[in-house]
């Protein structure tokens, strides 16, 4: 769960780092071409405005410039005359609205569309004090860009018209730009908008695609880590890329050839250690027992003087007889063969095997076992590693207590526990058991526990333990519950009697 958790993070992290970057650059982009854009399109509608506003002023030059210095709301044939001469202007280029109006009273002369009475003040242009006063000067000027109520975007465009006679500016044109005007500004942020949001799912595709392609990559490392750290020296690791983690892969797998190749020369080193040992155990044996044999006939009693320092010697060689075994043992490998059988019977068959050891001692054997429960493991193999840890519970007992088995089912795994009520171990001491070698009796090999380890890791299960000084041990099997055993790791065959 937590390297799956870890290689979820890392495709997050490369998702991000991917996304990230690039959203921020497509939206610090957009901006600023949206600021252009804008600013250009109002460039562009401010040159244009003014221009028509200067068109109008040259169709009012000679007559009608004089006729504005004198015309008053009565004279309705005058305000006619100028509502025609500027109308046609207002219609050809299409803007919204073309009107004159007084420089100091910001009220209307004429309307090129007719549309507000002579003297109506627009009120709305105190909002352009600014450029109004640039316009009584005598210059061109633009409003800054309005939004109306509705939304629409609109601006001005002013235009002093001057006295031929003084030079004063006697009326002031201006130009209201049409909403058309603008549209190609929206029409660009939109496909901006939509630009950017492809460019942002392209780049999530690939990110994505990335990501996941890398993620997959690590999870073959890690698997293959897994089994070369349990053990498995045979399954090469797949070659499925040629970058930088290609390469790794390639290391990777060099690195399970050369421990698998090591481990080939440890082995046969182990097993001329064997023969070696072996040959000269076994003469001594034999003449250890010869020798026990001619102290009889001359007269020697059994367990006492000369018989008894050979019945020591003869237990000596039996105990380093067991500990080359078991070291042989723990060092080699062989398939596991799994199969699914009921716990009961297998159960009861420990039962019988280990009560009259536990008996001896003087200590209760007591198994829990639900009815139809099946379990699904190597059973030889299984079957040793519990007769060794009910023995090592029973030797770690005391006359009077009581050794517990209990099998337990828990989703689609399986747990037996041996629980006994000996001395316990102490908290610092609990990894250390685990230990090739570690041992609190004397004659202990210390690899039963570690070989039982082994066994049940192979099985792609965990042994725990949980003990407490002065009330006793606990250890506690977990195993999957799988009819096919698939993927199990190999792992060697382990003789009865075997002890931690």
């Amino acid at each position: 769960m937590a390297l799956r958790s870890i290689r979820g993070r890392l495709a997050l992290r490369l998702t991000l780092s991917f996304l990230i970057p690039t959203v921020g650059g497509l939206l610090a982009v957009g901006l600023i071409a949206d600021q252009v854009a804008q600013r250009t399109l109002e460039a562009q509608l401010s040159e244009r405005l003014i221009a028509i506003a200067k068109s109008e002023r040259a169709m009012l030059e000679g007559y009608f410039t004089e006729l504005l210095t004198r015309v008053e709301g009565t004279d309705e044939r005058s305000l006619t005359n100028l509502q025609k001469r500027i109308a046609p202007i207002a219609k050809e280029t299409g803007v919204r609205r073309v009107f004159i109006f007084r420089p100091d009273t910001l009220t209307n002369i004429v309307d090129a569309n007719n549309a507000v009475p002579y003297g109506h003040r627009y009120y709305e242009l105190e909002a352009d004090a600014v450029e109004l006063s640039a316009v009584r000067d005598g210059e061109c000027r633009p409003s800054v860009l309005y939004t109306a109520e509705d939304g629409t975007p609109y601006k001005y465009a002013y235009a002093p018209i001057f006295n031929p006679n003084t030079g004063e500016v006697i009326a002031i044109i201006g130009v209201e730009g049409s909403a058309d005007q603008v549209e190609e500004l929206e029409q660009l942020r939109r496909n901006l908008l939509i630009l950017g949001a492809v460019i942002v799912l392209v780049l999530l595709l690939t990110a994505t695609w990335t990501a996941r392609r890398l993620r997959k990559a690590v999870s073959n490392l890690v698997a293959a880590a897994k089994r070369i750290g349990a053990g498995n020296l045979e399954e090469g690791v797949p070659q499925t890329r040629t970058d930088e983690l290609g390469e790794l892969e390639v290391a990777v797998d060099r690195m399970r050839e050369a421990l698998r190749s090591r481990e080939e020369e440890l082995q046969m080193m182990l097993s001329g250690i064997a023969h070696e040992v072996r040959n000269p155990l076994g003469g001594i044996e034999l003449f250890v027992g010869l020798l026990d044999e001619d102290l009889a006939e001359v007269g020697h009693a059994a367990g006492a003087g000369p018989r008894g320092h050979v019945a020591r010697v003869t237990r000596e060689l039996e105990y380093l007889a067991r500990v080359v075994n078991e070291f042989l043992e723990y060092a080699r490998r062989s398939k596991l063969s799994p199969s699914r059988f009921a716990a009961e019977p297998f159960i009861k068959e420990l039962e019988q095997v280990m009560a009259a050891d536990l008996l001896s001692a003087e200590v209760t054997l007591k198994m829990t076992v639900p009815e139809g429960l099946e379990l699904t493991a190597d059973r030889d193999r299984l079957r040793r590693v519990l007769l060794n840890l009910i023995r090592n519970a029973g030797q770690a007992s005391s006359p009077g207590a009581t050794v517990e088995v209990e099998v337990l089912a828990q989703a689609d795994k399986r747990m037996v526990r041996v629980t006994d009520q000996g001395a316990g171990i102490a908290k610092e001491k609990l990894e250390e058991v685990f230990r090739p070698f570690f041992t609190t009796r004397e004659k202990g090999t210390g690899l039963g526990l570690p070989l039982a380890r082994k066994v049940i890791e192979a099985h792609g299960g965990e042994l725990h333990i949980e003990s407490e000084v002065g009330k006793g041990t606990q250890l506690t099997l977990v195993i999957p519950f799988d009819a096919e055993m698939k993927g199990a790791e190999s792992m060697t065959d382990i003789p009865d009697g075997w002890l931690g």
